[in-house]
């Protein structure tokens, strides 16, 4: 039996048999596709335009997405454990009750997503310093941080603070992190 990928015009995006897992979709415009309750599992899709597309519920274990266009993607209760994200730009996207756990976020853009409930990462801030959101992501054994364009390890991101700022406002910054990454379950 086949199956049928279509965006919202009805246009097919991607047919194979029932129970394929699509690998390797890379560059493909996937823009507006329903991908909902798809087996996504170590499917490639780097660089993939991911746009407004569905893919609530849509197994993504292992799956590589870096530098894919997810801009305002429904990725609700998705499972992406260690999906690699780097570099994707999830802005504005639905990751609401996502499991992110050990899902690498290397300088993705998450400005704006929704990560309510989501699983192995943590949103925290305004951040005092610069005002914005940092956030906190269990990776394989480690906790990573990323604050703006930093990203880097807890015991990294902490001595990078205490450096640039030696006062009463990096102690409460530093603090804010420790939280973050003991609510991932992880001690600092």
């Amino acid at each position: 039996m086949k199956i049928q990928i279509k965006n919202l015009l009805g246009v097919v995006l991607f047919e194979g048999e029932y129970g394929s897992v699509v690998r390797a979709v890379e560059t493909a415009s996937l823009r507006w596709a329903n991908l909902s309750h798809a087996d996504l599992t170590g499917a490639s899709l780097s660089y993939a335009d991911l746009t407004e597309a569905n893919l609530s519920h849509a197994d993504l274990t292992g799956a590589s997405l870096s530098y894919a266009a997810l801009t305002g993607a429904n990725i609700s209760y998705a499972d992406l454990t260690g999906a690699n994200l780097s570099h994707a730009d999830l802005t504005g996207a639905n990751l609401s009750y996502a499991d992110l756990t050990e899902a690498s976020l290397s300088v993705a853009d998450i400005t704006g997503a929704n990560l309510w409930r989501a699983k192995g990462i943590i949103a925290f801030g305004p951040v005092p310093t610069s005002g914005r959101m940092g956030y906190v992501v269990k990776h394989e054994k480690c906790v990573m941080v990323q604050l703006g364009c930093w990203w880097g390890t807890l015991a990294e991101t902490l001595k990078r603070i205490a450096e640039v700022h030696p006062n009463a406002k990096g102690k409460a910054y530093a603090g804010l992190v420790r939280a973050s990454a003991r609510s991932l379950k992880v001690t600092p």
